[in-house]
């Protein structure tokens, strides 16, 4: 079932099961990377208010928009996880992992 999903180049004539895990595939893929879309909506937001103002306004209002969104994101994930990161046995496990990532990445950024 999924070997038939390119999520790049989706075809017409996929059954309507593949069509919706495609299209959440793709919505995870935006949600992992954001930033990609924020700055062009932005920018033609603000270029398409035709005025300095407008584009201060549009550009200042999805900003603010997307530090908010962000930060109910991360105080709503401090709160699930707090407990669990307070925990010295898993703050030894992140340190370990962490660590671990930081000497790979030297080790790939050196070679």
């Amino acid at each position: 079932m999924f070997a038939d999903i390119n999520l790049w180049n989706p075809h017409s004539g996929l059954p309507i099961n593949l069509i919706i895990v495609t299209a959440f595939l793709l919505g995870m893929v935006h949600g992992i990377t954001p930033d990609e879309h924020t700055w062009p909506i932005t920018f033609s937001y603000a270029i398409g208010a035709y005025s300095t103002q407008g584009g201060l306004v549009a550009g200042l209002s999805f900003s603010l928009a997307f530090t908010l969104q962000g930060a109910i994101a991360s105080e709503r994930a401090y709160l699930a996880l707090a407990k669990w990161l307070q925990n010295p046995r898993i703050d030894a496990v992140v340190y370990i992992v962490v660590g671990i990532a930081m000497f790979l990445a030297g080790k790939y950024i050196r070679s």
